[in-house]
């Protein structure tokens, strides 16, 4: 019957034997025998066969071989050409074949033939009229695939966000057929300059295929990249062909790719399409986690020295938000490191003003973070030094430059025990910049190295600018500058906690804002301080009413920390100094909510 001639037909398209499958598509009436999505199936299949035994060089028989690839390619566009259902799937046949191979040299001559009668956008214009022809072109196969390649991104960028799916879907199955996209895609931003909205289309487009492209090709473990050489990045596609032969294909691929991502951000900057912040820290993030990072130290310090906000507040962010991976923090540290050695006048001041953001990844827990950091502030002590003599330096920026360079001068001359001890650095600071006595973490005489004014400009400093800073970098600072006492509550600070007081004092209401541990924290830390300076004889009134209100659990049984933790920070350090410098009706309101808590705890 005819199912049983479908599945003799079938089998023998799928026979080993090469001359049995040639004999199969010969025969007559194959798209009535078996459907035409059979057909078209076991055409794919049988091609896919026939060109990886090509490229290995596993075939016996190449002759037969290339003549069964191309029956089966001048078979599936008779049958297909024709089915606008199909077209797609037959264009998609025949993309990786436009790619000239010397193992396949033949085949894909003769597809450059045929392709002219696929009616196909991205196809149009490509095609040779003979093989012949392509043969007499001069430069042989590299200007055959120069000119195909040329043909496509032209075709391509003429509507880039119709064509791009179809390109990744054609992509899916075949490494070779990536890498004609990704010679495509590389020829097309050097090709045409997109502009505006096309440019933000096209990024929109290109870059999470790309990602997602390069995290497939990683994850799997066989490319090489360790000798990866930055003066590819200026290569167009033809310097790649002579890898054709050689190269793992994903290897090649990967070095592609890094060429579009370096041509895609210099097509942005070159055709005044700047990347809008979120872009570039997508960018970023992505090349500074990427396991080969090393190949994009150009790409991150391109990103850095072009952006369209200050190269120092955007890397500061990296290393004064919370939670970024510290692969990434250690990039953009040394970002702001090159960018430090580079000569930008415009940027000094920047990078001299965002000085107090290091000292979050330098107070933190990863070594490599510190340091990173610490690196960071010997290359802006450099800066600083290269400003001071070229006396560039003057008016108001004076006020700050010239304790700035004594800070940094400090923290170089200690920077072996700031990296040995993570307790260090705090305990510098409270010795340097606070009226307490000496601390033994500390060298002697380090609490007279400023004088009180220097003092208060330098803690005037650190906290105005982490002020700017999320809730994570605030808490870093601020736990830093603990040891100073009362003086970190600087006019810039004590707001904050009065919000936080005010938060806090409206927690029974269900609309209020909860609060993050980040915030509870800090409230807690303020807190501490305030109870501190209450407890010694420069307390004052105006430290009361806090404090006072955070022992006021009118009753509630939350064992949310943000209600609990601010009441036991304050009671941890009340004294009796603290108690007896209180007004008596304040003892007594004091005494009420100290019994009302011990109720609650124990409810």
């Amino acid at each position: 019957g005819l199912i049983d001639i479908r599945e003799a037909i079938l089998r023998q398209l799928d026979d080993k034997d090469l001359t049995v499958v040639q004999a199969a598509l010969n025969v007559d009436g194959l798209q009535n025998v078996l459907g035409f999505s059979k057909l078209l199936e076991a055409l794919q299949n049988v091609l896919r066969r026939c060109v990886g035994k090509l490229l290995s060089g596993s075939t016996d028989n190449v002759s037969v071989t290339g003549e069964v690839a191309i029956t089966c390619l001048k078979k599936a566009i008779s049958y297909f050409h024709d089915h606008s259902d199909y077209l797609k799937n037959i264009a998609a046949m025949i993309f990786p074949l436009l790619l000239v191979m010397p193992q396949t040299q033949g085949l894909n001559l003769k597809a450059l033939v045929l392709v002219n009668k696929i009616n196909w956008p991205v196809y149009q214009n490509i095609a040779v009229s003979s093989s012949d022809e392509a043969t007499s072109i001069p430069g042989s196969l590299s200007s055959i695939n120069l000119k195909v390649i040329n043909s496509l991104a032209g075709n391509f960028m003429a509507h880039p966000e119709d064509n791009i799916s179809w390109f990744v879907e054609s992509c899916n199955d075949s490494e070779l057929s990536k890498t004609l996209f990704f010679f495509v895609l590389l020829q097309s931003l050097l090709l045409i300059k997109p502009k505006g909205d096309e440019f933000s289309a096209l990024f929109g487009s290109v870059f999470p295929i790309l990602k997602a492209e390069w995290e497939s090709l990683v994850n799997a473990g066989d490319v090489l990249l360790d000798e990866f050489n930055s003066e590819v990045l200026d290569w167009d596609c033809s310097a790649f062909f002579d890898q054709l032969l050689y190269a793992n294909l994903r290897s090649l691929n990967a070095k592609v790719m890094v060429c579009i991502f370096w041509k895609l951000i210099m097509s942005a900057d070159s055709s005044g399409n700047l990347l809008d912040d979120s872009k570039i820290k997508d960018l970023f993030v992505f090349f500074a986690s990427s396991k080969f990072k090393h190949v994009f130290s150009k790409h991150l310090h391109f990103l850095a020295a072009h952006c369209s906000v200050s190269p120092a507040r955007l890397l500061s962010k990296f290393f004064t938000d919370e939670g970024v991976p510290a692969a990434v923090q250690v990039e953009s540290l040394q970002c702001y490191a090159f960018l430090c050695r580079m000569s930008q006048d415009r940027w000094q001041t920047e990078l001299l003003v965002e000085f107090p953001s290091l000292l979050v990844p330098l107070a933190g827990d990863n070594q490599s973070v510190r340091v990173a950091s610490m690196n960071c502030t010997d290359e802006l002590r450099a800066l600083w030094r290269r400003i001071d003599c070229s006396g560039k330096i003057n008016g108001n920026n004076a006020t700050w430059f010239d304790f700035l360079g004594e800070l940094l001068l400090l923290l170089d001359q200690q920077k072996t025990l700031i990296l040995s001890d993570k307790k260090f650095l705090p305990s510098l600071f409270a010795s340097t910049l606070g009226s307490s006595c000496h601390n033994i973490l500390v060298p002697q005489n380090m609490e007279n190295r400023f004088d009180q004014p220097t003092k208060e400009r330098i803690i005037e400093f650190i906290l105005g600018s982490a002020l700017e800073f999320s809730n994570y970098g605030k808490l870093m600072i601020l736990s830093l500058l603990k040891g100073i006492g009362n003086a970190i509550m600087h006019p810039k600070v004590a707001p904050m906690l009065s919000r936080f007081m005010k938060q806090y004092y409206d927690r029974s209401r269900k609309s209020s804002q909860k609060f993050s541990n980040t915030e509870t924290r800090i409230m807690c830390l303020l807190l501490e301080v305030e109870s501190c300076a209450m407890s010694s004889s420069s307390g004052g009134d105006d430290l009361q009413y806090p404090l006072l209100k955070a022992l006021q659990l009118d009753g509630m049984t939350s064992d949310d920390p943000a209600y609990i933790e601010p009441c036991i920070s304050v009671l941890n350090k009340l004294n009796s100094q603290f108690y007896t410098g209180l007004p008596n009706e304040v003892q007594v309101l004091l005494a009420i909510q100290l019994f009302i808590s011990r109720v609650c705890c124990h409810s």
